[in-house]
């Protein structure tokens, strides 16, 4: 696998990510309900969990993220 990048979606009932290739082809796209009620902390870690299944689900190498955007 090539270079790409992961993209975070962060809404109010939603959240979001995505691995784009340097192309911006969608290479995968996984959402999962936001719980909009949780502290930051929380939020935080529902991201971190979000971004490492996505990259296992597209059986990718950590090694290939060039990097990782998120929008609020």
């Amino acid at each position: 696998m090539s270079t790409c990048i992961v993209g975070i979606d962060l809404g109010g009932t939603n959240l979001k990510a995505g691995i784009v290739d340097t192309d911006g082809r969608i290479l995968y796209s996984l959402s999962i309900k936001t719980n909009s009620n949780a502290d930051p902390q929380t939020i935080s870690n529902q991201i971190l969990e979000l971004i490492a299944e996505t990259i296992q689900s597209a059986q990718i190498e950590e090694s290939d993220v060039a990097g990782i955007g998120l929008g609020s």
